[in-house]
């Protein structure tokens, strides 16, 4: 019978990280701004890490005194000392973080160290374990981590939160500085529940403070600030569903802003809201609508919908489709539950 004493490797590989007299070290690597020593082996790092076998492949590093020198400024000095036991010995413990933000900015770092398995076990670690965290700080998070695929998970989970509680995007005291990449992904969603003219003036809130030296009132503007506001706002004009805001609100928020918007788009939009004619609507998406279920998702919806209303179709205006939330929404059990209205909508 084989016999194995992998605790026993562990230990003598953190001996070797820890006590610098049993083997001299002869990889010098410079961590955080501060540019703090920290002492480890080459072999080790060749052997237990892809990031520094690749580093050490294409010659990515100083020697100094026959010793191999790296810099890793965006790295404190704690978070990679944390990084390199688990090189060594494959522990961390990341119960010594006591601040939902140190290990967020920790999972960042093993993503510059590339330690896939880390990534996925710091991202479960903070999801489960620091949930007030990412509830407030769902905004900031994503700000820092929306466009890294590695850390899906988390921003899945952000995202969730978001449109649980939408204001806490509108309400945020980032809200004017967030990236044009993080709103667009934002105001892309069919989940985000929000009217659509909350959606657009909170954009052109935002596109202002891109310019804070252009006029507020529009018609004021010159054509530099229209240039300016265009560009600014183009990326998200195929992400607003025109279609879903009041001819009302149109006339009154919209249009003023009709310099910075597509001429066909005007247009159509004048003639949709005068006539209800679909042949001049080309945007056939349906209200943003939040579905809490394990059960149903929004093309559920828009059957039920059509079912209920005997609509053909698939423009649904917002109260028909809450209406019909209100029917069909998962316990807690996972168990669809069936509200019956008092009423009953005579054909």
């Amino acid at each position: 019978m084989p016999f194995e004493c992998p605790q026993d490797v562990a230990n003598d590989y953190e001996s070797l990280l820890t006590n610098t007299n049993i083997v001299d070290y002869d990889v010098i690597i410079y961590a955080g701004n501060n540019n703090r020593e920290i002492y480890a082996h080459s072999f080790v790092l060749r052997t237990r890490s892809q990031y520094f076998r690749t580093e050490f492949s294409n010659g990515s590093f100083n020697r100094e005194n026959g010793n191999f020198i790296f810099n890793l400024p965006n790295i404190t000095p704690q978070l990679f000392n944390m990084i390199l036991r688990f090189i060594y010995c494959g522990k961390i413990d990341l119960d010594q973080l006591l601040a939902g933000s140190d290990i967020l900015n920790l999972l960042i770092a093993v993503n510059e160290i590339n330690i896939q398995r880390l990534i996925d076990y710091i991202q479960e670690y903070l999801i489960k374990n620091k949930d007030d965290y990412v509830q407030q700080n769902s905004i900031e998070i994503l700000e820092k981590i929306h466009q890294n695929n590695a850390f899906i998970v988390l921003q899945n989970i952000c995202i969730k939160k978001i449109c649980e509680d939408p204001q806490r995007l509108l309400n945020s005291s980032n809200f004017n500085s967030l990236s044009t990449s993080l709103l667009a992904l934002l105001f892309n969603r069919d989940d985000l529940p929000l009217d659509e003219i909350v959606i657009w003036d909170n954009l052109i809130r935002w596109c202002r403070a891109q310019h804070s030296s252009i006029p507020q009132d529009p018609t004021q503007w010159n054509n530099d600030n229209i240039t300016n506001m265009e560009r600014t706002i183009h990326r998200f004009i195929p992400l607003i569903r025109f279609c879903h805001i009041s001819p009302e609100n149109f006339a009154t928020r919209v249009f003023p802003f009709r310099e910075i918007l597509p001429n066909n788009l005007v247009n159509n939009m004048i003639q949709f809201n005068m006539t209800k004619n679909q042949q001049f609507n080309n945007d056939r998406r349906p209200p943003r609508c939040y579905i809490d279920s394990v059960i149903i998702d929004r093309n559920h919806i828009a059957v039920f919908a059509n079912w209920i209303y005997r609509k053909d179709n698939s423009i649904y205006q917002k109260s028909l489709l809450q209406m019909t939330m209100k029917f069909f929404k998962s316990s807690k059990n996972n168990y669809l539950t069936f509200n019956a209205c008092s009423k009953k909508k005579k054909y």
